[in-house]
């Protein structure tokens, strides 16, 4: 199982450097449309849309990350202020919460890609699914890495990088 979760970091670290990038970009586009709204008063047509849409990629691939070093909020002092084995007891029940939530929200995301088949970005003119298909992968490796933290933790394996 060790060489499972060490799969899953690599992923995570390929998918970090892949978010750096992406958010230097999509800073680079904002930055871009300012320019070009005020310094030549022809904004950028596509960029509101390459940015915001970009930003919803960023946000769903990044909560799989976020969700293997734990660093989601969280009601630690339930954990903290119990036993050391009811805290332990509470952590593994939200955990388990926490990926029943996130595959309740790839389902959900799968059914409505469905409901947006033929719907077209205005500016981009690109199918609208190809950037809500982002809520069920995002969630999906979510859940896949709430499940990896939780048994590192269980196991006492070393904290994800």
């Amino acid at each position: 199982m060790s060489k499972l979760l060490r799969a899953i970091d690599a992923v995570n670290s390929g998918l970090r450097l892949v978010l750096v990038l992406g958010f230097a970009a999509f800073t680079a586009v904002g930055v871009a449309q300012v320019a070009a709204r005020y310094l030549f008063g022809a904004p950028l047509v596509w960029s509101e849309e390459v940015v915001r849409y970009g930003l919803i990629w960023l946000v769903f691939a990044g909560a799989g990350l976020t969700a293997r070093v734990q660093a989601f909020m969280a009601v630690e002092i339930l954990i903290h202020a119990a036993p050391r084995s009811l805290g332990r007891g509470i952590a593994i029940a939200a955990g388990l919460i926490a990926t029943a939530v996130w595959i309740m929200l790839a389902v959900l995301g799968v059914r409505i890609l469905s409901d947006l088949q033929g719907i077209a970005v205005g500016a981009l003119e690109t199918p609208i699914v190809w950037f809500y298909v982002a809520i069920p992968i995002g969630a999906a490796w979510a859940a896949v890495n709430t499940l990896a933290a939780l048994f590192a933790d269980a196991t006492g394996a070393e904290r994800a990088p």
